[in-house]
């Protein structure tokens, strides 16, 4: 028997994957659709439809016909809307009859009632149903549990009322794990938008129960499994502020050092013991973070150099106190009124090279130390002058 459709999900993954592949990073038609079958694609696209439709769109072709996509313009939309997909969770009868009950009974924080009591208020199989529910939620920071002698005492955690709701919009928009902000501005009716955001990057919101077990690891010094494969260390959280990308700095067991895993590409997270001597996988971590331009600690952890020298015109000191800006740790060097040298030495060179390509027509020199990469950097300024038709330039 076909297993009846339904909007409400119970693996939050599952979603998390489609959207990420199909409809972020993706944009595939339904012909590339191999996790399940076609009537799963169909199912998921009906899901999140019901979810997003006033964000989803598609581009067709006669190929692979429909693609879709999330379009979401900052301008009118103010608040990150994958955090509906995290709203639609299943539960049978029992369990949501159980979750309301124990509310509703308990409904001021100025009640208190045994377990014994609450069993006379609340139609349960067991007492033990019961009792496991009501930790759940004691853990969960929903009800607090008090000892008066030997008798445990359950009651409603006090409400907490927000004096600055601009300040939660912020965090729910831009704090790691944001959609608990999401849940918190949900319990207002109206809300005065005062925030918007030029560079909004919403993706990072699919990542947040990932992220939350990783947090959890790095904060008691422990380890993780992460999908089943590798075990690693977590140690420190970078992220992209170009493209809003995380990435967990972490040690790796089985590669013995340090490197970077994107947390988009993390499935599932296994947290493991304590770490013994955590101390020294920070001090590795010390040692090299000042040569890590973005993420990349490089294949083999050989420090590559590299200087260019940038000029600007007259009454161009933008240039010149970007450049400052965004150099990192990296040296700057004033030649002349209209010129500087930027010197850097790094683990991976090739990190630098979209920022470098940003000041491309103000460059006079510049030099790779990796060999390779300095060949294809200057192969790919000659096909542009092709492409442009240029000629009389320096060869540098």
């Amino acid at each position: 028997m076909a297993k009846e459709y339904s909007e409400l999900i119970k693996n939050y993954n599952n979603v998390r994957r489609y959207i990420r592949d199909f409809y972020i990073y993706g944009l595939k038609s339904r012909s590339e659709y191999n996790y399940k079958s076609s009537r799963s694609y169909d199912d998921e696209l009906r899901r999140i439809n019901s979810w997003l439709s006033e964000y989803v769109d598609y581009n067709e072709n006669a190929l692979n016909g429909k693609a879709y996509y999330i379009s979401v313009d900052t301008r009118s939309s103010r608040h990150n809307p994958l955090y509906n997909t995290y709203k639609t969770c299943s539960f049978t009868d029992k369990t949501l009859k159980m979750n309301f009950s124990i509310l509703d009974v308990l409904y001021s924080p100025e009640i208190k009632l045994t377990l014994s009591e609450l069993l006379d208020e609340i139609d349960v199989e067991d007492e033990s149903t019961l009792r496991k529910k009501l930790d759940k939620f004691v853990e969960q920071g929903i009800l607090i549990k008090t000892l008066e002698g030997r008798t445990a005492y359950y009651s409603r955690y006090p409400d907490i009322d927000f004096k600055n709701i601009d300040a939660l919009h912020f965090f729910s928009e831009v704090g790691l794990c944001g959609v608990i902000g999401s849940y918190l501005l949900d319990k207002y009716d109206t809300l005065d938008e005062a925030l918007s955001f030029k560079h909004h990057y919403i993706n990072s919101a699919l990542d947040s129960i990932v992220l939350e077990d990783i947090l959890y690891a790095i904060f008691e010094h422990k380890s993780i499994v992460i999908n089943d494969k590798e075990e690693i260390i977590p140690l420190r959280l970078y992220i992209n502020t170009q493209g809003g990308r995380h990435f967990v700095m972490s040690y790796s067991s089985q590669k013995e050092r340090i490197q970077p895993y994107r947390i988009d590409r993390i499935d599932e997270v296994s947290i493991k013991g304590k770490v013994p001597d955590i101390e020294k996988y920070y001090s590795e971590l010390d040692l090299i973070k000042d040569n890590i331009w973005n993420v990349s600690v490089g294949k083999a952890r050989n420090m590559e150099h590299v200087e260019f020298i940038l000029t600007w015109e007259e009454g161009e000191s933008f240039i010149y106190n970007r450049l400052l800006r965004e150099s990192h740790d990296a040296k700057i060097t004033r030649l002349s009124d209209t010129s500087a040298r930027f010197s850097c030495d790094c683990y991976d060179a090739n990190e630098l090279t979209p920022w470098i390509r940003t000041f491309i027509c103000r460059i006079t020199y510049i030099k790779f130390s990796n060999e390779e990469l300095d060949r294809k950097f200057k192969k790919d300024l000659e096909e542009m002058y092709k492409l442009y038709d240029l000629s009389g330039r320096e060869e540098n």
